[in-house]
């Protein structure tokens, strides 16, 4: 039998393998193939569309130490150097190179370099405006945190929300507002990202034929509603026609050509 927690995306058998770990949902969900947090399926729709091989792990805040001592990697309240005083939410492993790669921004920083013949994913000189944008649909969804929290709490494990808690504070975590404030909120952050894309044409972000780390994070987090409520349901069908619509067609087209 498959191990739940292990999903192979290779395409055949290779020596060349990145493996990818993240915290373990509360359980298996029909579809944990991108990811169930935003930050890690960042990572898993860009090693799809750089058509890498890859296998998912995921395991427990507990078992993340034991892994990272394997590496010889210590996390800084073991000693170590590393920026993490707790559990970082995800990681890679490169088999071809043994390099272990922690944040999302560095691990695609990392994938274009190590594979110069896959798509770029950080065009040169724009890491800055990358991470910059990033932050900014970041600061944007987290209005929703209070409305989008009590639905994805289900698919956390108690080890995982007390991480959280312990990161984000039990306050921001748990507390639940007036849904229509929050949802007018993000709406109107989104709407005003539709008026500076103008007349440009393209669906990408940097109106280029092809995405960038600013697409993957931005259908990453907006993602978090398809999962919260649903392929079928209202909210997301709202948030597909935030922009004009152009939000849903941004999330069509990377998750076609990410799949």
């Amino acid at each position: 039998m498959q191990d739940k927690s292990l999903l192979d995306h290779s395409l055949t058998p290779n020596p060349r393998m990145i493996h990818f770990y993240e915290l373990k949902p509360a359980a298996s969900r029909a579809d944990l193939s991108i990811g169930y947090l935003p930050l890690t399926r960042t990572v898993i729709l860009i090693l799809n569309y750089k058509k890498l091989p890859y296998q998912i792990h995921q395991i427990s805040p507990k078992d993340i130490r034991t892994k990272l001592k394997s590496f010889g990697i210590l996390l800084s309240e073991d000693g170590g150097e590393t920026q993490f005083t707790t559990y970082p939410i995800l990681f890679i492993h490169d088999t071809t190179t043994n390099q272990v790669v922690f944040d999302s921004l560095d691990v695609a920083e990392y994938l274009d370099e190590a594979y110069p013949d896959t798509p770029r994913v950080i065009p040169r000189g724009t890491r800055v405006l990358q991470h910059a944008f990033s932050n900014n649909i970041l600061s944007n969804m987290f209005a929703l945190h209070p409305v989008l929290c009590p639905q994805l709490k289900r698919h956390l494990s108690p080890e995982v929300l007390a991480q959280q808690r312990k990161i984000l504070g039990s306050k921001i975590l748990d507390v639940e507002l007036e849904p229509e404030e929050a949802w007018r909120k993000v709406k109107a952050s989104f709407e005003a990202l539709g008026k500076a894309f103008g007349r440009q044409k393209g669906t990408f972000i940097m109106g280029e034929d092809s995405p960038t780390f600013a697409d993957f994070t931005l259908v990453s987090f907006i993602w978090c509603v398809n999962v919260a409520y649903g392929e079928h349901s209202q909210e997301w069908d709202e948030v597909r026609g935030w922009a004009s619509g152009r939000i849903g067609r941004l999330c069509e087209e990377v998750m076609s050509i990410c799949r």
